[in-house]
């Protein structure tokens, strides 16, 4: 039977609060969250429950909750962001590279990186088998055209 534990911190203790869902199981913990799991494995075998199959819920006040949200929501947009950047940049270093020939270090001149950043992105490019033609990004032609 998996047992749900929701984690709070003590109102006037500096502590973890664990309780079990379902049953009057309570212990507290002086030691960081990141040991809750253990120790609410420990209580549950304890008590005489299987310890195999726990589920944490971190309980926090509606304003800690949405601010972490928040944060956690703006942190994955910018790791999607950072991926999405770092694809346009293989795209541009191969086009800049293969299309213009280009050197690494002008390349990474025009990219505002250096000649080791472009190989490392055109190695990258290639143990991942992307292969991107230019599109996204801002260029001015040889007449000076955008």
């Amino acid at each position: 039977m998996a047992h749900t534990v929701r984690i709070r911190r003590h109102a006037t203790k500096p502590e973890w609060v664990l309780a079990v869902v379902g049953h009057d199981w309570v212990t507290s913990s002086r030691k960081r969250l990141e040991f809750a799991a253990g120790v609410a494995a420990e209580f549950i075998a304890a008590e005489g429950g299987p310890s195999d199959d726990i589920s944490l819920e971190l309980v926090l006040s509606s304003n800690s909750t949405q601010i972490v949200e928040s944060a956690i929501a703006a942190s994955e947009l910018a790791v999607k962001r950072q991926d999405e950047a770092a694809h346009l940049l293989r795209s541009a270093a191969r086009h800049l590279t293969e299309v213009e020939g280009m050197g690494l270090r002008d390349a990474g001149t025009v990219l505002g990186l250096s000649g080791q950043r472009i190989q490392q992105l055109l190695a990258r490019d290639e143990v991942t088998n992307v292969r991107t033609t230019r599109q996204g990004f801002p260029v001015v032609d040889e007449t000076g055209q955008t």
